[in-house]
């Protein structure tokens, strides 16, 4: 009997960590804090019903290899107490934080009501310190990995949309340099990817520079994504002309 209250419990755990990881992994991902992964969008009316892969299996290799490394539940409570002892300090931290940013909490009574939790918190941290040895140092050694990865991949793409920011132009600017300057232009059309709603794409002037020409048709494409996982066949498409030549193709998905 009790083991199979332990198994129920467990698997009602497990799924709200499991859909609490792809969540979380979405949101880093749009907020340009964790890398691309593929995600299945498995309800047409949910818009939090998803699918990670990659996240999916990754779970399911750790947990498998810590049930083998330790090999019973006894062992498993030092990686246990020092991961549940860190989020809560974390939790306490971000409290404090969404205080004084979001609720505009002056600072003496966010410092008064989080720093009761911190307390309670920072002592069940402390002696969780002493079972690092004993298996704590996974979720700490996990929890920096991912740091890194973040932390890196954020100031990556901070330093190239900075970059793509001093390459681009205004497109009436651009297209009067093409003529100024006689640029020939190839009887075609391209197409060239973009996340700026206004001004040339940066790939544009790169070809520019690169070939030396241009084709005829310019088409401008943006990319974005909606707070519903589906959109209605005619929505999808908004195209407008910014100047002779030049077009700018906006996808809703």
């Amino acid at each position: 009997m009790g083991v199979g209250l332990f198994s129920i419990a467990t698997i009602i755990a497990s799924q709200a960590i499991i859909t609490g990881a792809f969540s979380l992994t979405r949101q880093a991902m749009q907020l340009g804090w964790f890398p691309g992964l593929h995600i299945r969008q498995t309800s047409a009316d949910t818009y939090g019903q998803i699918y990670v892969p990659f996240v999916n299996w990754a779970m399911m290799l750790f947990t498998i290899a810590l049930t083998i490394g330790f090999g019973s539940s006894v062992r498993l409570a030092g990686a246990y107490g020092t991961a549940v002892s860190t989020t809560m300090v974390l939790t306490t931290a971000l409290l404090y934080s969404v205080m004084r940013k979001r609720w505009n909490w002056p600072a003496p009574l966010a410092l008064l009501t989080s720093g009761g939790f911190l307390i309670v918190d920072s002592a069940f941290f402390a002696a969780n310190m002493l079972k690092i040895v004993d298996g704590g140092w996974i979720p700490l050694t996990l929890g920096v990995i991912l740091l890194l990865v973040m932390t890196t991949w954020h100031s990556g793409i901070e330093a190239l949309h900075i970059r793509w920011e001093s390459m681009t132009e205004p497109p009436e600017q651009f297209l009067n340099r093409l003529q100024h300057n006689q640029i020939p232009r190839v009887p075609a059309a391209a197409v060239f990817l973009t996340r700026q709603l206004n001004g040339t794409p940066p790939l544009m002037i790169q070809h520019l520079a690169q070939l030396g020409s241009l084709p005829q048709v310019l088409i401008a494409l943006t990319v974005k994504f909606e707070e519903f996982p589906r959109v209605l066949g005619h929505e999808r498409f908004t195209l407008r002309q910014v100047v002779d030549g030049y077009w700018h193709l906006i996808l809703q998905l």
